[in-house]
């Protein structure tokens, strides 16, 4: 069984068609801050990823969320993963330039 990173490395080089929900909530969780991820009980968008950053790119709506939908509940089409690896991107090279700014300062 394939890590979040694994996967994720596996998906920024080669997007999928689809991925299962489990993969894509392993990749989420895996990588993000339990903060900035939040699952929904109810509806097809299951997932949110919410984070400062993502307000400043306009393919997350100037809210800085990016809500992901499955089909039937067991599957995430590729279009959804593209948009999760670029706010994954986002998200991590953000958080570590802003911890590099902090540790410059002290």
């Amino acid at each position: 069984m394939a890590s979040a990173e694994e996967l994720y490395k596996k998906w920024k080089s080669s997007p999928p068609k689809e991925v299962s929900v489990a993969d894509l909530r392993k990749v989420a969780f895996g990588l993000l801050k339990p903060e900035w991820v939040r699952e929904r009980d109810r509806g097809s968008h299951f997932l949110i990823v919410e984070h400062e950053i993502l307000k400043h790119f306009p393919e997350f709506g100037g809210h800085g969320t990016l809500s992901i939908s499955s089909v039937s509940g067991r599957s995430v089409r590729g279009h959804w993963v593209k948009r999760l690896v670029k706010a994954i991107n986002y998200i991590l090279e953000y958080e570590n330039f802003k911890g590099e700014k902090t540790d410059e300062n002290t």
